[in-house]
């Protein structure tokens, strides 16, 4: 019989060893930051997001929408800062946002989160100019469930079906050039039916909200759904994932899929068999996996943004 974790337990080891890596490490270089900046006007430091900003005249024009992980229950932008001050010290302006969390007493589920993504999407391009964002060279990225999240957006873009089933009514004339995911999930039912095997019935619904009973909700907030279902076209992504990453078969069913559909997929593969070098191992900037992995995602997006 499988021990099945508490959630509680969970969210409790994952937030004290974020604040442990923060406390243990410093940020690269110099970097300004436009901060809690709302995205919408409801004093929900949820709805707020960070513009960091590399010195000035060491910029390569890049702008990274960055979506943290945390299984759609956990985490905020300000738990990222290393990570992103690693590509801030690399040139590149990087976005980092706080969306809401799976919440069933408030009915917050994973179309919320999505509709925030867009609501921070709007914002930025309403506010360019006083933000002063140049948005040509736009690139997403995102970490585990915010891959999904970085996923979905593009799928968006893409679908009609996705725009009316999210309720977006007008998308943000944003070019979205690529897309670089950490350990992404991709096939969110299946993720909800394996989730019973470590979780009570009610922690994964804590997870995937209760509307996760119904499956045509799991299936439109599925990118396996629109991918393999849909056959739609997106933009070319950069996927990490490793040996010991326990969502490792999330980013293998994923790259099997997008070859499949003839998708531009860059499939980035640690062997390590340190088993430190887990889910998310690239926010361990400061071990050689982490930082060659992060290198050979800043090369993706330079390459595909047209940047020496």
């Amino acid at each position: 019989m499988l021990f099945k974790f508490p959630l509680s337990w969970v969210k409790k080891y994952v937030e004290k060893l974020d604040k442990k890596f923060l406390k243990s490490h410093k940020t690269f270089g110099n970097f300004s930051v436009k901060k809690d900046l709302a995205y919408i006007e409801d004093g929900n430091k949820l709805h707020q997001l960070d513009i960091l900003s590399p010195v000035l005249g060491s910029e390569n024009g890049i702008v990274l929408f960055y979506i943290h992980g945390g299984a759609y229950i956990i985490g905020e932008k300000d738990n990222s800062r290393i990570f992103c001050s690693y590509f801030t010290n690399q040139g590149f302006t990087v976005i980092a946002i706080n969306y809401r969390f799976i919440d069933n007493s408030e009915n917050i589920d994973f179309t919320s989160q999505m509709k925030d993504i867009f609501a921070a999407l709007s914002y930025i391009y309403k506010n360019k100019v006083f933000l002063g964002l140049k948005l040509d060279k736009f690139c997403l990225m995102g970490d585990s469930a915010g891959g999904h999240m970085a996923l979905m957006t593009d799928i968006i873009y893409h679908s009609k079906e996705a725009q009316e089933y999210y309720g977006i009514k007008e998308l943000p004339d944003i070019n979205i050039r690529c897309l670089g995911l950490n350990s992404t999930m991709y096939d969110y039912e299946g993720l909800y039916e394996n989730s019973h095997e470590f979780l009570s019935k009610k922690d994964s619904l804590k997870i995937f909200s209760k509307n996760a009973l119904n499956k045509d909700y799991l299936k439109l907030n599925s990118p396996r759904y629109y991918i393999e279902e849909k056959s739609i076209k997106l933009k070319p992504i950069f996927n990490s994932t490793s040996l010991h990453d326990q969502f490792k078969n999330e980013s293998l069913k994923f790259k099997l899929s997008l070859a499949k559909y003839g998708l531009n997929l860059e499939h980035y593969f640690e062997t390590s068999v340190d088993k430190k070098i887990g889910h998310v191992f690239n926010h361990f900037e400061f071990e050689k996996e982490g930082k060659a992995c992060n290198d050979a995602m800043i090369k993706f997006f330079k390459a595909h943004c047209n940047v020496e």
